[in-house]
């Protein structure tokens, strides 16, 4: 296949020399009749050459048809044999020429003869040499029947004139061989070349189609993990609030024990989906670090106290070494990742042994720590435990230990926040996590408030004489958060569409409204962003604050979501949440 190719490509480059050659042949035979005008019988020279111009017009012409013609033209051994009819007849044209033109009487005549046969030959080693057998036929035809009239002369120096066109022509047969070879070479690069572009391009191609199967892959799980979030969700958040609310109502202390179960049960749930929605939310590029200057000492101490209890239960000694120092950071997005690193050290290490958070101060940095004694992670999986959904702990899929996704989220957390974390472990003897960040480099002036975090807790009639306009669509959830919201003195208006929120807004009851809490996917493809939208433009009280609620993790509708600058909590909502945003909505 190959050599059918390089044979073919071989051809089509000789066409292209075609008109050059024709042109330097009908030039030549003009420029030799004109100096043997006046030597050799005029109709003899006008004969001959009015021949060689039929000759190659009919091989102009036959190139032209050939031009015509597809690469096919030359696809077969037959067809190319037939090639070389044109050289054999050039060559005799060139050869009778050498005959008729033999001029022994005029030694100036001869010598320009045989010098301009020697130059034709040597323009032919070259112009002919895409053919193998191309200029041997030519030169042979061309160069001897000159050559055996010179020695017919019986005379030494003719003698030596025809062995010298004769050497001179051996000579050309072993230039027009080796430029031959050289295009053969060239020609078979230039198609190694091409085939090897093309099968790079075919790897290319299936690469890129493995990619978008990868790609799709990676947004169908995406959609999945938002449509299942999202209906398991609406339940929990229902109950996340309803418990709330039961609370202040238990009174014994069987029932507490019992709330307390309650309540265990529904974060261990909450945990499992606020992994998920982490993951979305890093996938929806809506996450922006809010940088400030942080002490690092109450932020670690705040998440460290958030897990002695669950280290106490276990058995396992939580110790924090503090070193005061400042960090230019975003608290909640550091908070998250060295909460889900404690989270996974507590979870694989065995009951009896210790977790350590330690602070190490460098000059210009400092380095967080987060130790334990548990199982260890073994060399050659220290890449893969960043993988999504990768637990190689626990391959009974105890979803006690949640879903595989605290480190990877810990890492992706990192990396927005241009913090290294490296890893060093031995099995059975524990691992290490580090955190590396440069101390704060802001001006003490831009600090405004240490890090904490405030809970509301308490102080249940922080909704007196407040109304707050609850839209959901989902008849639990409404009911449980209104319930919530009484239990702490809001007095409740409900809508569940549109046009309950339409009617709502044009009646008397508009101008009690202080809040507006909404969920944000309603019915008929709607949006909670469209009721706030709606009851504000009807009720002309375009002041009135409101957030948001959701249940879904798709990246695309949390980035849609966030855009509008409205406060957005997700369901289910962590104890105080929902109180805390009211305080700060009811101050506005």
């Amino acid at each position: 296949m190959m050599q059918e190719k390089i044979e073919n490509e071989r051809f089509l480059l000789l066409q292209q020399q075609m008109p050059f050659i024709s042109l330097g042949n009908l030039l030549a035979g003009l420029g030799l009749i004109s100096m043997l005008w006046n030597v050799i019988p005029q109709s003899i020279l006008l004969i001959w050459y009015a021949l060689l111009v039929l000759f190659w017009s009919g091989r102009g012409f036959y190139s032209y048809l050939q031009h015509k013609q597809t690469n096919d033209a030359f696809s077969t051994g037959k067809k190319r044999n037939f090639y070389y009819i044109f050289p054999i007849i050039s060559g005799l044209f060139w050869g009778v020429a050498g005959v008729l033109f033999f001029t022994p009487e005029s030694t100036i005549h001869l010598i320009y003869l045989i010098m301009f046969q020697f130059g034709l030959i040597a323009g032919a080693a070259i112009s002919l040499a895409y053919l193998r057998w191309a200029f041997p036929l030519f030169a042979f035809i061309t160069v001897i029947p000159i050559a055996t009239l010179l020695l017919l002369e019986h005379d030494r120096y003719y003698l030596w004139l025809a062995i010298t066109i004769v050497f001179s022509m051996l000579i050309m047969f072993g230039l027009s061989r080796n430029v031959y070879r050289s295009i053969t070479d060239s020609l078979l690069i230039r198609f190694e070349n091409e085939a090897l572009v093309e099968k790079l391009q075919q790897q290319a191609l299936e690469l890129n189609k493995q990619t978008e199967k990868a790609v799709k892959a990676n947004k169908d799980k995406s959609r999945f993990l938002a449509a299942a979030s999202h209906d398991l969700r609406q339940p929990i958040h229902s109950l996340s609030l309803l418990t709330d609310a039961l609370e202040p109502q238990v009174s014994s202390q069987t029932g507490r024990s019992i709330l307390k179960l309650i309540h265990s049960a529904n974060r261990s749930l909450y945990g499992l989906l606020s992994s998920l929605l982490d993951i979305s939310k890093l996938d929806a590029g809506v996450i922006e670090p809010k940088i400030e200057r942080i002490a690092l000492v109450p932020l670690l101490s705040e998440v460290i106290d958030n897990y002695r209890a669950i280290a106490g239960n276990k058995g396992l000694q939580l110790r924090f070494v503090a070193r005061d120092c400042y960090v230019d950071s975003d608290p909640s997005l550091l908070s998250s990742a060295i909460m889900n690193l404690l989270d996974n050290a507590i979870k694989y290490t065995p009951q009896g042994g210790g977790v350590l958070v330690a602070m190490r101060l460098y000059k210009q940095r400092v380095k967080v720590q987060i130790w334990d004694t548990g199982i260890g992670i073994d060399e050659c999986h220290k890449e893969k435990i960043y993988d999504e959904f990768l637990q190689l702990a626990n391959p009974e899929r105890d979803k006690a230990k949640g879903l595989g996704l605290g480190l990877s989220i810990s890492k992706r957390i990192l990396q927005l926040l241009d913090y290294p974390l490296s890893l060093q472990s031995k099995i059975n003897k524990g691992s290490v996590f580090s955190i590396i960040m440069s101390l704060s480099v802001l001006p003490k002036q831009d600090i405004t408030n240490e890090h904490h975090t405030e809970t509301y807790l308490g102080d249940l009639e922080i909704g007196k004489g407040r109304t707050v306009l609850v839209i959901d669509d989902n008849t639990a959830v409404c009911d449980a958060t209104s319930a919530i919201l009484k239990s702490w003195g809001y007095t409740i208006l409900t809508a569940s569409c549109l046009e309950e929120v339409k009617t709502i807004a044009i009646s008397h009851e508009a101008k009690e409204v202080n809040v507006i809490a909404a969920d944000y996917r309603l019915r008929e493809n709607t949006t909670g962003i469209e009721a706030i939208k709606v009851f504000k433009k009807l009720s002309s009280y375009i002041d009135i604050p409101a957030f948001l609620i959701t249940g879904d993790t798709d990246p695309s509708r949390i980035q849609e979501a966030s855009s509008f600058g409205l406060p957005l909590l997700h369901k289910p909502l962590k104890q105080g949440e929902l109180k805390m945003v009211l305080r700060r909505l009811n101050h506005i």
